[in-house]
């Protein structure tokens, strides 16, 4: 984790707050979605230092499928996904 990610605002909509919980793939935040005034959960995949840029775009893309296919579920014992964003050279949202 990143301290400068403390307050940071994703896609222009989301600031975070603090972090969640953490693992091997990356970082789940507490986040103030600032657009409609709620509090949300954002999660952050971490882009491994020196990953070649070929890797990283797939690891973007299968993050953006993985979230297309969780978007289309809905059931009482799910969360539900609110929106998928890329915004930085090291990391997916």
């Amino acid at each position: 984790m990143d301290k400068g990610d403390l307050k940071r605002l994703i896609a222009d909509r989301y600031r975070l707050l603090h972090v969640l919980g953490q693992g091997s793939m990356g970082t789940v935040w507490a986040a103030h979605d600032e657009v409609l005034g709620r509090q949300v959960a954002v999660k952050g995949i971490l882009h491994t230092p020196g990953m070649p840029d070929v890797e990283a775009a797939q690891l973007r893309e299968r993050t953006m499928r993985e979230a297309r296919a969780i978007a289309a579920l809905s059931h009482p014992n799910l969360v539900t996904l609110y929106d998928a964003c890329s915004t930085t050279a090291t990391r997916t949202w």
